[in-house]
């Protein structure tokens, strides 16, 4: 399938992002593949010197704004580290490899070691699956919020699709297109989330359809059953046991002195209020921030399950005030909420491959 990026896109993202320090600039994602829309986000990542990391993010979020308002359309920008590059074996990498566009700068797909998704470590497809999550939960609305219907469909279609693709990577498999992951799917959910995404691409109306919402939660949740049946073996095999083993063994894991050190220069960069300054404590004495992310975002998913959604909230709240967020007398909603905030502003630096 042929990119989706015009000329005149190629040359303003360029432009932007073409400054002394960056080396490429890469596209990946469904405009790189050629199964995305007009509407879809632009996916980048910049190559720069480890040195310069903790000072990009102001230079990140000016220039998403400033492309944002240039090409109609949403834009995410991550830095990408040589070390990465040389030692790294994950999903980022095995993507740019096989499907990344160099806009401009250096052809780094090279250097990119990785070959095959059996050379994916198990920590790896975790971190697949809670990138789904992540999605799948941004593309919610919840309560009285405005939104456009083809939008949230699409983009929870989209998450429901990339459950599907971990499926088909877990066994070594990579289709390479969203077209080709339906294909493969026996999945009657998967292959009408693909229908979805054929539909919004040609700018059909959808309207709303709560039965989407119920696919992506029980698609989400019947995934983290299987990745953590060996791993994270429960004799409770109901799904919030299953989840609240999974949190007591998920947490205990502390982190190494160096990333520990590394994180904790972002968030330095962040100190707004005592949550910041909480975060950043629990980071200095290596609590796992990208982990407490993750469970926070299965218990956001769980709320969704109706006969979940007391348990959810009380697990969700009990987090959140770990790190120091008030919820007293705070609705169920205004809580889901508030957790969404949390994970959004700390996604990127704890998540998001930034740390080496």
């Amino acid at each position: 399938m042929k990119p989706i990026i015009t000329d005149s896109a190629k040359e303003i993202i360029c432009n932007e992002l073409k400054l002394p320090f960056v080396h490429s600039v890469i596209l990946i994602g469904s405009r790189a593949r050629g199964d995305g829309t007009a509407e879809s986000d632009y996916d980048l990542y910049i190559v720069v010197p480890i040195i310069l990391l903790p000072l990009l993010f102001p230079i990140i979020k000016r220039k998403e704004k400033i492309l944002k308002e240039k090409l109609k359309a949403d834009v995410s920008i991550s830095p990408l580290t040589y070390s990465r590059m040389k030692r790294g074996k994950d999903t980022l990498l095995f993507h740019i490899k096989k499907e990344g566009i160099i806009l401009c700068g250096d052809d780094i797909r090279k250097r990119i070691t990785i070959d095959s998704p059996r050379e994916l470590p198990n920590s790896e497809l975790y971190q697949y699956f809670f990138d789904a999550v992540f999605y799948f939960v941004n593309s919610l609305v919840i309560n009285h919020e405005s939104y456009d219907h083809r939008t949230v469909n699409r983009k929870i279609a989209k998450a429901i699709l990339y459950c599907a693709d971990l499926k088909l990577i877990k066994k070594g498999i990579y289709a390479g297109s969203w077209k080709i992951v339906s294909e493969l799917s026996s999945d009657k959910r998967v292959k009408n989330a693909y229908k979805i995404i054929v539909r919004a691409s040609l700018g059909h109306p959808l309207h709303f359809d709560p039965s989407l919402i119920r696919n992506g939660r029980d698609i989400l949740l019947e995934i983290f059953l299987e990745l953590t049946k060996t791993d994270y073996s429960t004799k409770d095999r109901t799904i919030d046991g299953i989840i609240e083993e999974f949190e007591s063994k998920y947490l205990f894991q502390r982190i190494g002195v160096i990333k520990r050190i590394q994180i904790a220069l972002f968030l330095l960069l962040m100190l707004r209020n005592s949550v910041s300054r909480r975060v950043l404590k629990m980071t200095l004495f290596g609590k796992p921030l990208d982990r407490y992310l993750h469970v926070i975002l299965l218990y956001m998913v769980l709320v969704l399950d109706p006969e979940q959604t007391t348990f959810a909230y009380k697990k969700l709240k009990g987090i959140l005030e770990e790190f120091g967020i008030n919820t007293k007398e705070v609705s169920p909603i205004k809580i889901w909420k508030l957790a969404r905030e949390f994970v959004q502003q700390y996604w990127k630096i704890a998540c998001g491959k930034i740390v080496i």
